[in-house]
């Protein structure tokens, strides 16, 4: 632009110019000037304008580049807080089913064992039963043995006794017919006299012999009947101690009834109680795992988001 003016100033000053040569030379100088100043002017305002549209931009990458990188950053984190919470999730869960497994496998042994010991008892406890039934069919058969034996002792000496007794009635009525007829032959009123005499003679008055057999006669009858109360009460008494035998065996037998049954509602009443908590379990761990999955669920929403 300098180099222009220069040509022209010398061109201009080369020739002779007129007054209004110059002037108009003047107005052009100063448009050009004016125009140049304009364009220098217009040439910092736009390197002004770029400077900050520049740095206007700069800003928004960086400030686009600083949200990726947070945005980079937070995704990183939630993959890794997923990752971090699914290992954990995992974690309890098979810490979770060993523990039931383990409570399961603990309730199988209790209630193996609680039902070998049951065996075992009712096994036992037959056996007792029966040893103690043979023993007490032992007892009684060797009792009632030994009170046949004594029955069988009483009932000779009784029915000796008998037969003695029918000797001697034998005899005596022997006597009787030998003296009436003796009477009868000598004295017709001789009888009466002997049949009188008879029962003083009974009643100890006159004759020695036939008081004597009064007396013998009345003493084993009070034997015999002493003989008789004396089997009835032992009889009585064989009777009250089978009695209170059999009875001690069934009140026994109800006792080990009620005691197994109780022990049975025991058993179950357990049983139920470890499938209260199994159950219940159960469901904590449907509702932990419907809480993992929503977590989870939420996560990868966000993700998305993202």
């Amino acid at each position: 632009m300098k180099k222009g003016k220069k040509a022209m100033a010398s061109r201009f000053t080369k020739r002779k110019m007129s007054m209004e040569e110059q002037a108009e030379r003047e107005v052009f100088l100063a448009r050009q000037k004016f125009l140049a100043e304009m364009e220098k002017r217009r040439q910092a305002c736009a390197v002004i304008m770029q400077r900050r549209i520049r740095g206007y931009l700069a800003r928004k990458h960086r400030e686009r580049l600083e949200w990726e990188r947070e945005a980079a950053a937070l995704r990183i984190q939630t993959q890794w807080r997923r990752h971090v919470a699914w290992k954990e999730a995992q974690k309890r869960r098979r810490d979770r089913n060993e523990a039931i497994a383990a409570a399961a496998r603990e309730a199988e042994r209790r209630r193996h064992l609680v039902t070998c010991a049951t065996d075992i008892s009712r096994v036992y406890r037959g056996y007792v039963i029966r040893q103690k039934i043979k023993a007490d069919g032992l007892a009684a058969t060797k009792i009632q043995r030994c009170v046949r034996r004594w029955q069988g002792r009483k009932l000779r000496k009784i029915m000796k006794n008998i037969r003695a007794e029918r000797r001697k009635q034998e005899e005596i009525a022997a006597i009787k017919r030998s003296l009436r007829r003796s009477a009868t032959s000598k004295n017709p009123e001789m009888p009466l006299v002997a049949y009188n005499d008879y029962i003083e003679d009974e009643q100890g008055a006159k004759s020695p012999r036939f008081a004597l057999q009064y007396v013998s006669v009345e003493f084993q009858t009070f034997e015999n009947e002493m003989c008789v109360m004396q089997e009835k009460k032992a009889r009585d008494q064989l009777k009250y101690e089978s009695a209170r035998q059999i009875q001690r065996i069934v009140r026994g037998c109800r006792g080990r009834r009620r005691v197994v049954r109780i022990k049975g509602d025991l058993a179950k009443e357990a049983l139920r109680e470890v499938y209260r908590r199994e159950r219940i379990a159960l469901e904590d761990k449907k509702k932990w795992a419907e809480q993992l999955d929503m977590e989870q669920f939420k996560a990868d929403t966000v993700t998305r988001k993202e």
